[in-house]
């Protein structure tokens, strides 16, 4: 047996492995970055619950002044009072980098500031989804459901930040 011969027959086995490999079908399914919410889940979170703050997170938040804005914005939402969303473009920039430019030293960390940006940049989108169709929309909706999440995994940052600086300082006392 010669090389030639071995040589001939690797490659028909690869054609022939590929030429198998090509008859099956592939699905190709659409990438969705998230899932129209049905009238079910609708009931279930139109209306936020807004965490429990404990002692330590609520004394942080009260010295970052602008949250208390943010946080009537965010409760007027959760109670479908929209009316909020006709505020000036101006009104939401002032609030959002002044929310991002004062935020307390102890949570002022890049995760915090995140999420920070990606609840303004739902408030935007929300804004401008009411703007054309008011609130009629699923898509209005959605964004609705996804910046009350946003709000409650800023609390979420925000409460596991001072637990792991708490937990820091009486370690180093």
């Amino acid at each position: 047996m010669s090389f030639n011969f071995f040589f001939k027959l690797s490659i028909y086995l690869t054609l022939f492995l590929c030429l198998q490999n090509c008859k099956e079908k592939v699905n190709h399914t659409d990438i969705k970055l998230y899932e129209p919410i049905s009238t079910e889940q609708d009931a279930k979170i139109s209306k936020i619950v807004i965490p429990k703050f404990n002692k330590d997170v609520e004394i942080i938040l009260h010295k970052w002044e602008d949250f208390a804005e943010l946080f009537e914005l965010i409760t007027n939402l959760s109670d479908k009072k929209y009316q909020v969303l006709e505020a000036s473009d101006e009104t939401f920039t002032d609030l959002f980098s002044s929310l991002v430019n004062k935020v307390p030293e102890i949570i002022n960390i890049s995760s915090t500031k995140a999420r920070v940006t990606v609840i303004e940049t739902l408030a935007y989108k929300l804004k401008s989804e009411y703007m054309l169709n008011n609130e009629k929309s699923a898509e209005f909706e959605n964004t609705r459901v996804y910046l009350l999440n946003s709000f409650s995994n800023l609390i979420f940052q925000i409460t596991k930040t001072l637990e792991k600086e708490l937990q820091l300082i009486a370690k180093s006392e």
